[in-house]
């Protein structure tokens, strides 16, 4: 929601894998409004679901909270006294969020190997601000075998408690588009925040540190930080020094 349109109406479109299509079954007699009721509540969940994911947008750098062709279908009985209304607080909005909810975890894990584990990860988090593992490797200075890169990347990149960190810095950047935080005290809380959770003890060369110094916004900071630590580890397993 808010994302940039790119649909143009007059153009047809083959539709691409990633649509994120809802059909719910109620066994019940529901009117229009309930029935209203019920999708809403449906696609509620879905954007809570994405949220929860940290599913990236692929339209801005924000956190998605569905596609632009997603549809959802409801199904219910016929009857002459039809539900009214689904209130948020009633059993069968709890039943309709429940429902998506564990369906599309399943989903999403299943086509798109989307789940909590593989999104706790420093690559994927920074993604959506544009950064790739070719990004941050046009960082690196140093000499290392691609097994020991490969390696380094994997293991730093996965570690849950680096990318808790990462995603924590991210809420800043986050709050700085939206005006919450101001650029400049956001980036130089990151900074303070990156030396003290993820490079303390490293002996930086003077070079090093001053590029780090001179970052001029949250995702090229991380981005360099994240190249310094895969660095080091893949200097840990058997790379030169690159402190030297």
């Amino acid at each position: 929601a808010g994302d940039p349109a790119k649909h143009d109406e007059a153009v047809k479109y083959l539709e691409r894998k990633g649509t994120i299509i809802t059909i719910l079954c109620i066994d019940a007699p529901l009117s229009d409004g309930a029935m209203l009721d019920a999708m809403t509540i449906a696609v509620e969940t879905k954007s809570c679901v994405l949220q929860e994911l940290m599913a990236r947008s692929l339209y801005s750098t924000g956190i998605a909270t569905g596609s632009g062709t997603d549809q959802v279908a409801i199904m219910c009985r016929k009857g002459d006294d039809p539900l009214e209304s689904i209130g948020r607080d009633s059993g069968l909005a709890e039943a309709i969020a429940k429902c998506v909810w564990i369906g599309l975890y399943e989903t999403l894990d299943r086509q798109t190997a989307m789940n909590h584990v593989t999104q706790l990860d420093c690559l994927v988090s920074l993604s959506r601000v544009g950064i790739t593992p070719r990004g941050m490797r046009e960082e690196l200075r140093f000499d290392s075998t691609m097994s020991n890169l490969d390696s380094a990347e994997k293991e730093v990149s996965s570690d849950p408690r680096n990318a808790s960190v990462f995603y924590a810095m991210l809420a800043v950047h986050d709050r700085t588009e939206t005006g919450l935080v101001e650029p400049s005290e956001g980036l130089s809380f990151v900074k303070r925040m990156c030396k003290k959770l993820l490079l303390d003890g490293m002996d930086l060369n003077p070079v090093m540190r001053l590029r780090l110094e001179r970052t001029e916004d949250i995702p090229t900071h991380l981005r360099l930080v994240l190249a310094i630590m895969v660095q080091q580890r893949a200097t840990e397993l058997g790379g030169y020094d690159y402190v030297q």
